[in-house]
């Protein structure tokens, strides 16, 4: 009896042993081929992305020359001159996430500013006096653009070949709007003063054949304008900037 159960427990032995030789060995669920496509996406994936847009303002006291410099080298320098208590846009559009700038500065007394840890952001960046300085740093970043005024003074000639109504509005309604007709080859002046320089202008011209013309973003500035025929366009817009 003792002999029939060593014959029967050798032999369950076999039969697991047999078993286990021939099951397949395991498998990863990601194949190496896989693999290698999830690492070539994560070497091919784009760089992150954002806005380098920046207010320059000039509050040294005195005129002052700048410029952003990209510190890697990959984008174009910016530069420029402002007079004191005025501000100038510097976009650099979308570019990657990661790069530095570095803002130079000198007054025209010669005394020089720098900060060299620009970061990519939207920002206001006041260029300081070195009274206003509370440290080493040499810029500020504020949350508001400074009110500066600028005279809005324009010449307006009518080049259309007809009789035309005009009118020009002030975008952000603080200004009353000036309205006139002209004959053809009729100039006026249009003169809204000092005003604040951010503000804009829409203008607006109807021919006597009823020919309308539109023009919306007329800044403040001093310029002559020509309210064009028809055949005179080289594209859409309805009016041409003239010497």
């Amino acid at each position: 009896m003792r002999n029939i159960w060593k014959a029967s427990l050798a032999a369950m032995l076999a039969l697991g042993l047999a078993a286990c030789s021939s099951s397949e060995p395991e498998t990863s669920d990601t194949t190496e081929e896989e693999t290698k496509e999830e690492e070539t996406k994560e070497e091919t994936a784009e760089p992150e992305t954002a806005v380098a847009s920046y207010y320059i303002i000039n509050n040294t006291g005195e005129k002052a020359t700048w410029s952003i410099v990209n510190n890697e080298g990959e984008l174009e320098t910016k530069e420029g001159e402002l007079e004191d208590g005025k501000y100038e846009a510097v976009d650099f559009g979308e570019v990657k996430a990661d790069l530095s700038f570095t803002v130079n500065y000198k007054t025209e007394s010669g005394r020089e500013g720098k900060f060299e840890t620009l970061h990519v952001e939207e920002a206001n960046i006041s260029l300081l006096a070195e009274d206003d300085m509370t440290g080493s740093t040499q810029i500020a970043f504020v949350q508001e653009l400074p009110v500066t005024n600028a005279k809005a003074a324009y010449v307006v000639t009518n080049n259309t070949g007809e009789k035309v109504t005009l009118t020009i509005s002030n975008n952000e309604g603080e200004l009353d709007a000036f309205e006139k007709e002209l004959a053809d080859g009729e100039s006026v002046d249009v003169d809204f003063g000092e005003v604040n320089d951010t503000l804009s202008f829409t203008v607006n011209y109807k021919t006597e054949s009823g020919r309308e013309g539109k023009f919306e973003t007329l800044h403040v500035e001093e310029a002559n304008i020509s309210l064009l025929a028809e055949d005179d366009m080289t594209g859409p817009t309805q009016i041409a900037f003239t010497h």
